[in-house]
């Protein structure tokens, strides 16, 4: 039953401040006031869990106590990759609707990939182990190191008739030799046509 205003904030209720709790849904400890002013305790430590809480209740028909629970006892950890995660997916079987466990967003997304198909599983394993070195050789190239033609620093030449380190200075550089070309073509009109230039003072 929820108290007046003069009970909440009675010299008994305030010593009770800070009192700390525990989220139904990560485990984080946390301090709630609520229960001494209104009575009742605060289930969630924040608004993410308590959305992703309504979410799981919604679409897993799944309590966070529960929740919590099963993230105990797989010790925080993803059930496949046993990597540890704040956000576990719920993962279940799409035919029975039966929660399996809690497992990390990219495992999760690998399964539903592969359909919950045992098969195509097995095949994935023994596809990766037999090509693991590869199957087709590769055309590999010794890396050299080349000078910019444009804004002169040292970069990994793939090519040996690579002169510029990025498109920038690739668009650089064609502006460059268009310009020392032009600069060439007028500087070879000038010699040729400067003798013949008639003299207008006459």
């Amino acid at each position: 039953m929820y108290k007046t205003f003069k009970e909440s904030f009675s010299v008994e209720n305030r010593n009770r401040t800070n009192i700390s709790v525990v989220c139904d849904l990560c485990g984080a400890e946390y301090f709630d006031n609520r229960s001494v002013v209104l009575g009742k305790r605060r289930r969630y430590c924040s608004d993410k869990c308590r959305n992703r809480a309504s979410y799981i209740r919604q679409h897993y028909r799944l309590d966070a106590r529960v929740y919590f629970q099963m993230w105990e006892q797989q010790g925080g950890l993803c059930a496949i990759c046993e990597r540890p995660f704040e956000d576990f997916s719920v993962d279940h079987d799409h035919r029975t609707n039966q929660i399996r466990g809690l497992l990390c967003m990219t495992c999760n997304s690998g399964l539903g990939c592969f359909k919950d198909n045992l098969d195509w599983l097995e095949n994935a394993g023994e596809y990766v182990k037999s090509h693991a070195e590869g199957t087709y050789p590769q055309n590999k190239t010794e890396a050299r190191l080349g000078k910019c033609a444009a804004c002169a620093k040292r970069f990994v030449q793939t090519r040996p008739d690579r002169k510029v380190c990025s498109s920038k200075c690739g668009t650089k550089y064609y502006r460059m030799r268009n310009r020392d070309k032009v600069r060439e073509v007028s500087r070879d009109y000038y010699e040729r046509t400067k003798n013949n230039v008639p003299d207008r003072g006459k």
